[in-house]
């Protein structure tokens, strides 16, 4: 099926009855068309799976005008921890098994209840906060990240955006608090983007 994965609105017609996904041994049992399983057939060599590279802009934070300490300190709000407990299922729909996150309070907090409720590592970096960050750094990392044979999410603050966002070869796009662009990604190359929205 070309475009989106979700086919919830479809309604039967003359020719179709339903649509659903399933896998591909119970697709193959349930046509019954010779030249349908053959169309089957000889697609299912051609799939290839993508890892992805989430690229997620910390939750909603406190004010920086009224924070008085270190900003690195300075922590999510409850909306911010809200859309943080959010990201739970999305980043499991992406099959994310790590975390890489500025080591600033509000992005360790954004990733924190997706870390907790499912175990998976999260890496710490100065590297990714805005007082730390430089181009050589977020492209090591980030290239790391690209090449690597896991799906992971990168936390990080709306300055240091376009340096990441650069180092994947997409396009600048400007994310909202708690919002993720995820990168899809296959050996290294770029093969689609999606923005995702708190």
């Amino acid at each position: 099926m070309l475009g989106s994965d979700d086919v919830g609105s479809y309604r039967p017609n003359d020719e179709i009855d339903a649509v659903e996904w399933v896998p591909w041994k119970a697709a193959m049992t349930r046509l019954t068309y010779p030249h349908d399983r053959d169309t089957l057939a000889e697609a299912r060599p051609l799939r290839r799976r993508t890892h992805a590279v989430v690229v997620l802009r910390h939750g909603k934070a406190r004010s920086r005008g009224a924070w008085r300490k270190d900003d690195r300190l300075r922590p999510l709000v409850r909306l911010g921890e809200v859309q943080a407990e959010r990201l739970v299922p999305l980043l499991a729909a992406f099959d994310v098994t790590a975390a890489h996150t500025s080591s600033s309070v509000r992005c360790v907090q954004t990733v924190r209840p997706y870390v907790d409720t499912t175990g998976w590592r999260a890496v710490r970096y100065d590297e990714l906060t805005e007082e730390h960050a430089s181009a050589e750094g977020v492209v090591e990392l980030v290239d790391s990240l690209l090449h690597g044979s896991e799906s992971v999410v990168l936390c990080t603050h709306r300055p240091v955006l376009p340096t990441v966002l650069d180092a994947l070869g997409v396009p600048d796009v400007e994310l909202e608090p708690g919002a993720m662009l995820v990168v899809h990604h296959r050996k290294g190359r770029v093969v689609a983007t999606e923005v995702r929205q708190p």
